[in-house]
């Protein structure tokens, strides 16, 4: 994973995390949009926008990981964030 990071950051040709239509962003926006409409997801500007900061937030919990020295797992150092996002949605 980290290596594929790098090259996303790196070079054009790789566009993992960029990829709007890749399975997992088709998903994230469905629950986004799905939480919109039940009122379960408030305060938010739009769905493009709040995909977006999800996104970048993910990005940032995968670079700190990347840059960790020890074997610390990517699901232990990301998992305040995740709950923390939740938490605020609520």
């Amino acid at each position: 994973m980290r290596v594929i990071y790098s090259a996303a950051i790196i070079s054009n040709e790789h566009t993992f995390f960029t990829n709007e239509n890749r399975k997992l962003a088709v998903i994230l926006r469905q629950i986004i949009e799905e939480g919109k409409k039940d009122n379960s997801i408030q305060n938010i500007d739009s769905t493009k926008a709040f995909f977006q900061v999800i996104v970048q937030s993910f990005m940032g919990a995968i670079y700190f990981w990347g840059l960790q020295l020890d074997d610390a797992k990517l699901e232990n150092l990301g998992e305040p964030l995740v709950k923390q996002l939740i938490m605020s949605l609520r």
